[in-house]
C-alpha cells in the first residue's frame, strides 16, 4: 500500500509562452496521486509547487504534497515532489514527476497502517478484523525508515489480540508491514 504516491512517471503537459503550465502540473500530481492510492483511505488534500517551469529540458519545480487519511481535518502527512522537464516539443513539454522525500506523523501513520494489516488478517488468518494501531514516533526519510507499531485486533471468534508489526515506509511513501514473533 502507497500512503503517499509512488511518482515516478512522464506526462505531457501543455506549455506556451516558454513556461509549463503550474497549474497544470499541480493536477497532475493531484491526478496521479489518486490513482496510486486508490481504495488506500488517503486523499490529496492539496498540492503545491514552488515555481513555474520554464519549457526547458532540466528545469523543474519542487511540490509538496500534503495528505490526508481518515476523517477530514485528521491527521497529514507530507510527501516532497520534484517535476522536472525531460523533453520539449511542438506538443508540449514531457516531465517526470518523482517523489524524493516522505513525513508522517506518528497519528498519520497508525490509521495508515490499519488496512495494509487488515490485508495481512485477511490472507493469514480469514475473519479477523484490524480495529487500531498505535505507532511511537513518526516517520521523516528521503530513503527508508522503520518503526515498531503495535496493532490490537480480533480473530474470528472475537477474541482480542494484540501483535507488534515493523512498518517500513520508504521516501514515495510505499508501506511493507511485517508482523513480529
Amino acid at each position: 500500500m502507497a500512503i503517499v504516491a509512488t511518482l515516478a512517471v512522464a506526462v505531457t503537459m501543455a506549455s506556451c509562452a516558454g513556461s509549463v503550465d503550474l497549474d497544470d502540473v499541480e493536477q497532475r500530481i493531484a491526478q496521479q496521486f489518486a490513482a496510486n492510492t486508490e481504495g488506500s483511505g488517503a486523499r490529496a488534500e492539496s498540492v503545491t509547487c514552488e515555481a513555474s517551469v520554464p519549457a526547458e529540458v532540466g528545469a523543474g519545480t519542487d511540490c509538496t504534497v500534503v495528505v490526508g487519511i481518515g476523517a477530514a481535518g485528521g491527521p497529514t502527512a507530507t510527501n516532497a515532489i520534484r517535476a522536472e522537464v525531460t523533453s520539449v516539443s511542438d506538443s508540449g513539454a514531457e516531465m517526470n514527476i518523482r517523489a524524493t522525500a516522505y513525513s508522517a506523523p506518528s497519528d498519520f501513520l497508525a490509521l495508515a497502517v490499519i488496512p495494509t494489516f487488515q490485508e495481512l488478517i485477511d490472507a493469514q488468518r480469514p475473519g479477523g478484523r484490524a480495529t487500531s494501531a498505535s505507532c511511537p514516533s513518526g516517520i521523516s526519510t528521503t530513503a527508508s525508515d522503520t518503526v515498531r507499531c503495535t496493532v490490537t485486533w480480533t480473530d474470528a471468534k472475537g477474541a482480542e489480540m494484540v501483535q507488534q508489526a515493523d512498518v517500513t515506509v520508504n521516501r514515495t511513501g510505499a508501506m511493507r508491514i511485517r508482523m513480529v514473533s
